[in-house]
């Protein structure tokens, strides 16, 4: 890696302080894009020298192992917004999810299926992030991806992202990732608007813990909530080192202070076991586990 043409980037930075489950090794190498330009341009450099890449927004769907990641970190922290008119709006891939939704709100446009979601549009398009009956996707216009082995910027439809729950095709692309997305919201009564947003921020504050978490951790099965089959097997509370399934929904693994990864590896086997066990459901990670040995994490995909 020629360091000299990135003097920003960084070498053997924790990984922990960069999600918000606060486990992980050091990267190699670490770079925050504040820019596009910037992202395009750190993109060929690491394509240059076959390097190991994957590009965060704040983490919040992360886990890392307890050995880091053996190549390129890249935050993107592209942050740049432009609204449109008539509810459209051009965002870029950095910008924080939460940010956004209150800029939203105070245009009276309805994103309330996104209120009190962490991380990046990046994020919440990668993962069809939403609730409440509602995804990001239903949003969807555009968006520009560039691909990091050319370089090529390309503007694609809806279409090609296969929006499903709490998935796309941007997710398992090892080529592609998404810089800037157009979205449009549809306008609504302000006071029902901000009345529902409020309502939604409760409901989630009342339900989900506040420390620090990678968010729900399973998806939900079909027909099924995934939550409710853990709590069903008297699962709440238990924990396994560091890592504490959450009194208050036990969908939510916590870092009680010094987790690892492994901790939260074998919590989510034990879990799924259980779960199988009781039910005859094999529940799916919502989370993405990077920097491991496949044989580490074959469990949750086999």
């Amino acid at each position: 890696m020629q360091i000299n043409e990135f003097p920003e980037i960084k070498e053997n930075v924790l990984l922990s302080g960069y999600t918000t489950l606060k486990i992980g090794g050091p990267a190699k190498y670490f770079y925050t894009a504040k820019k596009i330009i910037d992202l395009a341009k750190i993109l060929q450099l690491a394509g240059k020298n076959r390097l190991p890449i994957k590009v965060i927004g704040q983490g919040s769907k992360i886990l890392f192992s307890d050995n880091g990641f053996p190549g390129l970190i890249i935050k993107n922290a592209s942050n740049d917004v432009e609204f449109l008119g008539n509810g459209i709006l051009k965002v870029a891939s950095g910008y924080p999810l939460p940010l956004l939704i209150s800029q939203l709100i105070e245009r009276n446009l309805d994103a309330s299926c996104l209120v009190g979601i962490p991380g990046t549009i990046g994020g919440a398009i990668c993962n069809n992030a939403g609730a409440w009956g509602g995804t990001i996707s239903d949003s969807f216009l555009s968006a520009q991806l560039l691909n990091m082995n050319s370089g090529e910027i390309s503007k694609i439809g809806k279409h090609w992202f296969q929006f499903e729950y709490r998935n796309s095709r941007l997710k398992h692309d090892t080529e592609q990732i998404v810089i800037e997305v157009n979205l449009k919201f549809t306008q609504q009564n302000a006071a029902e608007l901000a009345k529902k947003a409020s309502e939604y921020l409760k409901l989630r504050q009342e339900k989900q813990p506040a420390g620090n978490t990678c968010g729900s951790v399973f998806k939900n099965p079909e027909g099924k909530i995934a939550g409710k089959l853990i709590e069903d097997c008297g699962l709440k509370g238990h924990q396994i080192g560091g890592i504490k399934i959450s009194e208050k929904h036990a969908n939510f693994f916590e870092n009680t202070g010094k987790a690892t990864a492994c901790d939260f590896l074998k919590m989510a086997e034990f879990v799924i076991n259980k779960v199988l066990e009781k039910f005859k459901v094999k529940l799916e990670p919502e989370f993405q586990p990077l920097g491991f040995d496949a044989k580490e994490v074959r469990f949750l995909y086999a």
